[in-house]
């Protein structure tokens, strides 16, 4: 007997609820998906919400949902990333990136990735800290 849904590894039932919801809004909104591999998605490239409001957004980050977590290589990490950008798009004005000059470490299709953009920041926060770091040592001992 099965308890889980082969396609949203949910309980059966959840798992039926969900896709009746989903189904629902897709048919009122044709803009929230649900795809074959239980991902939803909110429009794509070419039509998409011009804003999402929520509360809270919450990436998964257990290790044991991760397969094949290896270091990032220097050409992942070591990227000038461009200047933001103020434009407008439906007519609301805002400020971020254009695609075409962000590092192909963190482009999607048509857009990139707030994740993959946070790790590169991260990355170089981390960095000039470790310079501060540095440069603080190399202060106090020529101030002895």
């Amino acid at each position: 007997m099965r308890y889980l849904d082969d396609e949203m590894h949910l309980p059966l039932e959840a798992a039926e609820r969900l896709k009746a919801r989903l189904k629902t809004l897709e048919a009122k909104t044709a803009v929230i998906k649900l795809d074959s591999e239980g991902r939803v998605s909110i429009g794509d490239a070419q039509d998409f919400p011009l804003e999402v409001v929520t509360a809270e957004l919450t990436v998964v980050s257990r290790r044991d949902a991760k397969r094949n977590v290896r270091a990032l290589e220097g050409r992942d990490l070591e990227v000038t990333l461009p200047e933001p950008k103020r434009y407008e798009i439906g007519g609301k004005t805002l400020i971020g990136f254009l695609e075409d000059e962000l590092p192909e470490a963190v482009r999607t299709e048509g857009g990139y990735s707030l994740i993959a953009l946070i790790a590169v920041l991260v990355h170089k926060v981390n960095r000039l800290e470790r310079v501060v770091q540095e440069l603080r040592e190399i202060h106090a001992q020529r101030a002895e």
